[in-house]
């Protein structure tokens, strides 16, 4: 059969119109998705999903048997012989397997509207550095005189800690504020220990000589720490300044009077530096970034650090690496620089990965005037929920003389990302895409920064930050010196 010019056209037609009309559909009518998954539903979420791992983590590149392990477990899972499978569940079995990548940006979330049912623990659990407590908020303890939190359901705060490491990477393992994260969800661990569920939770608190049990319902959303706004004591010429995640031209003019007013009372009398708490930054923010590198930078800064990124078939380097350039694009010097320190793309260590890619400090060009570096002090507060942009001024902030860094490890989180949706129980899953380097040539992504001095989330949360840097247990009255790390804790109450 010939089909004529007009019978052809008409097929085609034809064809568009049923694409279009699919389209319109899936637009105003989007995907419904399943709670309870068929056993087809199941393993076609779970190839999905490792199928996802391998086209785009770059830590599957540079942990090939830690993705073999996540392919065995994945298949451990594929092979369970039940009709029907929760999308819940699969969520809390796919983050336990994801954490074997040792990618601190990998994460399972279950988004589809639910229900909400109580699952979360109602206190708010800190370590101080050897004690575990137990607060119904930030300042308030459930008990005052018996500030300790030994026991939760009646099985000792050791077991907990190590079932909230099941669902963190490696280098997340040790850190208390994860561990703290990981602990409130109080349903998902007790099916890992083996409790029995129920809508409350049994909390034991001592004091070291008397202990008491306190039942508390649980709640609907994790505990949240109250919001606290830029803070400084004049009285103890000490400031803290806690920056949003957008900090606007308003907020550098701020920073600039306290920088001046810190300058004042160190003509007078010793102080301490002005603090920045940078954990909340996650997107670029120029105007910070000109502000620090105007005032602290010595010389000019140049590169912060080199990118490489797991490519696909469809990438684009424009999208995954938009604010980053190729080696080719530098200077000579520069270039130089860098390949003495390892970044060669005629040497690269893996095919696997792009070329390198170098993000370089931009010049704001809003700003009008060249400010002088001063010769102040600044400290920049941090710990593992530092990610993304404040990662990147961490990393900045090391080729700055008078910047130190305080508080806890940094995530290690700082490449672009990739996100999916698994088809049938609308999962998301995220995984880094790129692997960051400092310009010395160390690995950041999955490792992290170490602070100059460890100061847990409890004396941070409790505004103790300034007193502790002050304090007569720190080996040095001064800020920190690079490279160097001082451990200070809070006062036992």
């Amino acid at each position: 059969m010939i089909l004529s010019f007009r019978g052809t056209v008409y097929i085609f037609a034809m064809l568009i119109l049923a694409s279009t009309a699919q389209l319109a559909y899936l637009s105003f009518y989007p995907h419904n998705y399943s709670q309870q998954l068929t056993r087809r539903q199941y393993q076609q979420d779970l190839n999905y999903f490792i199928d996802s791992i391998k086209k785009h983590s770059a830590f599957a590149v540079l942990n090939p048997e830690q993705l073999h392990q996540l392919q065995t477990a994945t298949e451990q899972l594929a092979n369970l012989h039940q009709p029907n499978h929760s999308a819940a569940l699969l969520t809390q079995q796919l983050q336990q397997a994801i954490s074997l990548l040792n990618d601190p940006a990998a994460n399972v979330e279950l988004t589809q509207q639910t229900q909400k049912t109580p699952q979360y623990l109602p206190i708010l659990p800190r370590f101080d550095g050897e004690y575990w407590h137990a607060y119904a908020n930030p300042s308030l303890s459930v008990t005052e005189d018996l500030p300790y939190l030994t026991h939760i359901d009646g099985v000792p705060m050791i077991r907990w800690v190590k079932a909230s490491q099941a669902y963190l990477a490696d280098p997340l393992k040790q850190s208390p504020q994860a561990q703290a994260a990981w602990l409130a969800h109080i349903v998902k661990l007790r099916q890992d220990i083996g409790l029995a569920a129920k809508n409350d939770v049994t909390v034991t608190v001592s004091n070291g000589e008397q202990s008491t049990q306190v039942t508390l319902p649980l709640i609907t959303a994790p505990a949240s720490t109250s919001p606290i706004n830029s803070t400084q004591s004049a009285t103890s010429k000490r400031a803290l300044v806690r920056l949003n995640e957008q900090v606007d031209e308003v907020t550098i003019t701020q920073l600039s009077q306290l920088l001046l007013l810190q300058a004042e009372q160190q003509s007078q009398m010793q102080t301490l530096p002005l603090i920045l708490d940078i954990r909340a930054i996650k997107q670029p923010q120029p105007l910070l970034m000109h502000w620090l590198q105007s005032n602290f930078g010595r010389q000019q800064l140049l590169t912060i650090g080199v990118l490489r990124y797991k490519p696909y078939s469809t990438s684009r380097a424009d999208h995954i690496a938009k604010n980053y350039i190729p080696l080719s694009k530098l200077n000579f010097f520069e270039q130089s620089r860098l390949a003495n320190k390892g970044f060669e793309n005629t040497h690269k260590p893996s095919l696997a990965l792009s070329d390198f890619l170098v993000r370089q400090y931009q010049q704001n060009q809003a700003a009008k005037t060249q400010i002088a570096p001063t010769t102040q002090k600044l400290i920049l507060l941090v710990d593992s929920s530092c990610e993304q942009e404040c990662e990147w001024l961490a990393l900045a902030s090391q080729q700055w003389p008078n910047v130190e860094l305080i508080g806890e490890k940094t995530r290690g989180s700082l490449a672009p990302r990739w996100q999916t949706t698994l088809p049938n129980s609308g999962i998301a899953v995220q995984v880094s895409q790129g692997v960051i380097y400092s310009p010395n040539g160390q690995q950041v992504s999955g490792i992290g920064l170490t602070p100059a001095m460890k100061i847990n989330q409890l004396a941070i949360e409790q505004n103790h930050v300034g007193e502790l840097i002050a304090s007569h247990k720190l080996t040095r009255p001064q800020p920190p010196l690079k490279d160097s790390v001082a451990v200070t804790r809070a006062q036992k109450r």
